[in-house]
């Protein structure tokens, strides 16, 4: 493979996340008790006999920068600032609601805004693109040529989400999206058709209503990325990840979880018949959140990241 897998995953969710009707931005930043802030700061470090001893600004993560995540207290994400290695403002995502509705966000690549019906679902949004066709880590902070696109979404009689249109007014192309539901009311298909190529997710879930196998599939190749995830006492303890390449299995990565944080990462490429791997230890507070992480990835590295949580009264003391 010509990239690391996990490394491509972290530019792929930045590019699928303002599609996306399953994950917030606040389950991506997961956080217990009344948040509201986190600061991030992050340092390249070194082993040594008597612990770790930091060598300078540095960061695991493809977006290189500090962060600075300010909550409302309704527990969402209003603005995230993100600072270089001096401690300079380089870019603000922002967040604005009504309600408990999003109407409005800016981010990196896309500027969008949500209309919501009376049953405050979200109806129709308007969204400006400018994020690169391919992301790589040399055009990263690079912005393409602005595109809008308007979208619309369309319920069932239950109120499950059973379409979402996509017109992109630049280049004329359209995508549906349809869902369709198990018995329980549980997001069992998403199919995207753009003119004659089809894609879909397929989702299996235990009898607690947990995914615990998720396909991503086209009519061009088949099986492209399939997922399993494992539980025990309520937590997810185990994900494998694989991608296929022409129907072949081409890589997958393994991840193990405990006490619902990353612990160790294993990416495997079926080509080269190579493993790498990540490990992380954590420093919890009172709440349960993490407020320090120790990185060791598999370049040898040790990455030391700090975060101060500032909660809505006494939360977190």
């Amino acid at each position: 493979m010509k990239t690391h897998l996990k490394t491509s995953l972290l530019f792929i969710l930045n590019i699928t996340l303002i599609f996306s009707q399953e994950n917030t931005i606040e389950e991506i930043y997961k956080l217990n008790g009344n948040v509201k802030s986190v600061r991030y700061d992050s340092y390249l470090a070194e082993k040594t006999t008597e612990g770790y001893e930091i060598i300078e600004k540095g960061w695991e993560d493809v977006e290189k920068a500090d962060k600075f995540i300010e909550f409302n207290k309704n527990g969402k994400i209003i603005k995230i600032s993100f600072y270089d290695k001096a401690a300079k403002l380089e870019r603000e995502h922002e967040y604005i609601y009504k309600d408990s509705n999003l109407i409005q966000s800016a981010t990196k690549y896309h500027k969008s805004t949500y209309v919501y019906d009376s049953l405050d679902r979200v109806i129709k949004a308007k969204i400006f693109d400018r994020a690169p066709e391919e992301i790589k880590s040399t055009n990263i902070n690079e912005l393409a040529k602005k595109e809008k696109i308007l979208v619309k979404y369309e319920y069932d009689e239950h109120g499950n989400l059973k379409y979402r249109i996509a017109n992109n007014m630049k280049d004329g192309h359209s995508s549906k999206t349809s869902y369709t539901y198990n018995k329980k009311g549980l997001l069992q298909k998403e199919e995207t058709t753009i003119d004659d190529y089809k894609e879909w997710y397929w989702y299996e879930y235990d009898t607690n209503g947990r995914i615990i196998n998720k396909k991503w599939m086209d009519n061009v190749d088949g099986l492209i990325e399939n997922e399993i995830h494992q539980y025990s006492d309520n937590e997810l303890v185990f994900t494998l990840w694989e991608n296929y390449f022409e129907g072949e299995l081409e890589g997958k990565i393994t991840y193990e979880y405990k006490n619902g944080v990353e612990v160790e990462i294993n990416e495997y490429d079926m080509e080269d018949q190579t493993q790498i791997t990540w490990k992380y230890d954590y420093e919890f507070d009172a709440q349960n959140n993490w407020i320090k992480k120790i990185v060791h990835t598999y370049k040898g590295e040790y990455f030391i990241v700090n975060r101060e949580i500032e909660y809505f009264g006494d939360g977190g003391e």
